[in-house]
């Protein structure tokens, strides 16, 4: 399972539209080894929720596989935690990030300029960063962070002061890798596109977070366990 935001049904919004644009581009260069995910596919994930069995009980797999740690995963608690807390609603902005601006944070070291649009192993990947009352935010990192005291554990939090404030779409995935100078053809295209993007914000709130359960990781007939009562 997983906790996602945006995920099914979308009202029509410029974001949606700027993505389905950059899937076009993406395709112009790669062709049919892109598997573009559809509206209703793309969301933000918020934190992954998988588990495994261990010793007879369920365990939260990244504490596992990160610290070695076998820790039972509240649901119930993160799901009160998510009705109560004051960290959303907030904004996400993407695009419109200049490299010449200090916007007062990076993503993994970089500027968010160049974290705006990535290939990730086989994911095509969309970045935006929490924003609220005229400020970048920490909200995103800081609600994973707080997850830890319901027995989850965020995937990126694989240190002591890792930090993880990126809302990332993946936008669809590769059928096969590519070589470096398709890869860096791909890149240079978007990244002409993304200059040229004033930007777009897309309000995060509550009502939008959702509980899924998933067999696949493009989450084309993912099942939503919990979006009532939010």
């Amino acid at each position: 399972m997983s906790l996602v935001a945006f995920y099914g049904k979308k009202a029509d919004h410029p974001l949606w539209n700027i993505m389905e644009e950059i899937q076009g581009i993406i395709f112009s260069v790669i062709h049919d080894n892109f598997i573009p995910y559809n509206r209703h596919q793309i969301h933000a994930t918020i934190i992954g929720l998988e588990t495994l069995e261990s010793g007879g009980q369920t365990i939260n797999r990244n504490y596992k596989k990160v610290r070695q740690q076998a820790k039972k995963p509240d649901l119930p608690s993160l799901l009160n935690y998510l009705k109560s807390t004051e960290l959303f609603p907030l904004t996400i902005k993407t695009g419109g990030y200049r490299k010449e601006v200090d916007y007062s944070f990076t993503s993994q070291g970089k500027h968010p300029f160049d974290r705006t649009f990535s290939i990730h192993k086989d994911a095509i990947i969309l970045m935006g960063w929490p924003y609220k009352e005229n400020l970048y935010v920490s909200a995103l990192d800081d609600f994973r962070h707080h997850c830890t005291r319901f027995g989850i554990l965020h995937k990126y939090h694989d240190r002591p002061g890792a930090v993880d404030n990126d809302a990332y779409f993946v936008l669809g995935r590769l059928g096969k890798p590519l070589d470096p100078l398709t890869r860096e053809h791909l890149l240079s295209r978007v990244m002409r596109r993304i200059e040229t993007w004033k930007g777009t914000e897309l309000t995060l709130s509550r009502e939008n977070i959702h509980l899924i359960r998933y067999n696949e990781l493009t989450l084309e007939d993912a099942e939503i366990v919990f979006p009532e009562g939010l």
